[in-house]
């Protein structure tokens, strides 16, 4: 999740819904019941098979989630960023996708590269021909118009000391596909597609169907409603509609979280993310959200001073939250395991 991306779409009750023109796959929980009827299994929906709505306590039912990874201890949206993130107890990952000019699917919060790479041209780039001066031209070129194989794969965006006496990894922007083929068992990832990218929203579902990835394995997320309605049509076409797509919402009220539960239910969606403030994210709102079928979760933002916080944590899992996005998945997965021991 992030603040800037939370312009890209607001809620509105006037927008298109998913529809289903694959007659090989069920429907998914959202798309088959009215604002009437309680649904009811989201936690199912949303776990896997192996949840039961009946055994599972407030504790089990949040998972932790680790924003960009393990983004406080090691380059944001990273390779060593996620292995951290799962090595320290995380339940998931999430990470943000661009697309690149060779239609690469890699990990970048950002449009440009200038925020996380380092300033000085890699070796690699300056033997290729590339100039200091055109590297920092080229890294404040939207990446959708750059190569990811002849630029993007090259530029370091950070480093990382895996443990004491290591010697420093330098880490590149990654492929998604790579991040997939780390996963651990168990574990998942919510990938978050930016806002107004229908290139890469196409991209990734095709990536679905070609690699197999499970609603276990992903989940997809994003502020932009439309976009996600778009992409949550393209899985259903391609027989893909159990792989959840979750609508983000920077919410300014109870009212409004409600509201736009009620949206993502009548669009189609699966589900709801919204900031991890405690007056905005009542039980109402996640009763609001089960009910309909929608699994809930929310997400850290700077803004927020005591959103990442364990007391924060504490109010909205005792209330139902499913899944929590953190900046700091160790200290959070950390006083999961004790409170659960107490």
């Amino acid at each position: 999740a992030t603040t800037a991306a939370a312009t890209d779409s607001s809620a509105s009750t006037s927008t298109s819904t998913t529809t289903s023109s694959c007659t090989t796959c069920s429907s998914s929980p959202a798309l088959s019941a009215s604002l009437n009827e309680p649904i009811g299994d989201a936690e199912h929906f949303f776990f896997g098979s192996s949840a039961s709505t009946s055994t599972l306590s407030p504790l089990a039912r949040m998972s932790m989630v680790g924003h960009r990874g393990c983004s406080a201890s090691a380059p944001e949206n990273t390779l060593a960023s996620m292995k951290l993130a799962f090595e320290r107890g995380a339940d998931g990952v999430e990470f943000d996708v661009q697309r690149s000019k060779d239609g690469a699917i890699f990990l970048l919060h950002d449009s440009t590269l200038r925020r996380t790479a380092d300033p000085t041209c890699p070796t690699s780039l300056l033997e290729r021909g590339c100039s200091q001066e055109e590297y920092l031209t080229m890294l404040d070129i939207d990446v959708s118009e750059l190569s990811y194989e002849a630029f993007i794969r090259h530029v370091p965006v950070g480093v990382w000391r895996p443990s004491e006496g290591l010697q420093e990894e330098v880490q590149y922007p990654c492929l998604m596909t790579e991040v997939m083929s780390i996963l651990p068992k168990g574990k998942y990832v919510l990938c978050e597609v930016k806002g107004g990218d229908q290139a890469s929203a196409k991209a990734v579902a095709q990536l679905v169907e070609e690699q197999g990835w499970t609603s276990e394995q992903l989940k997809f997320i994003g502020f932009d409603l439309e976009l996600m309605i778009e992409l949550k049509n393209d899985l259903t076409q391609r027989c893909l509609d159990y792989v959840p797509v979750i609508f983000l919402k920077d919410v300014v009220s109870e009212q409004d979280a409600i509201d736009t539960v009620k949206v993502a239910h009548q669009a189609g969606l699966d589900g709801v993310d919204f900031q991890a403030d405690a007056d905005m994210v009542t039980a109402k709102v996640v009763d609001a959200a089960l009910f309909s079928g929608l699994c809930i979760g929310v997400w850290v933002w700077d803004v927020l001073p005591l959103s990442d916080t364990v007391e924060t944590a504490s109010v909205l899992r005792d209330i139902g939250v499913q899944f929590y996005t953190s900046d700091l998945p160790s200290s959070m997965c950390r006083w999961m395991t004790e409170d659960a021991l107490n």
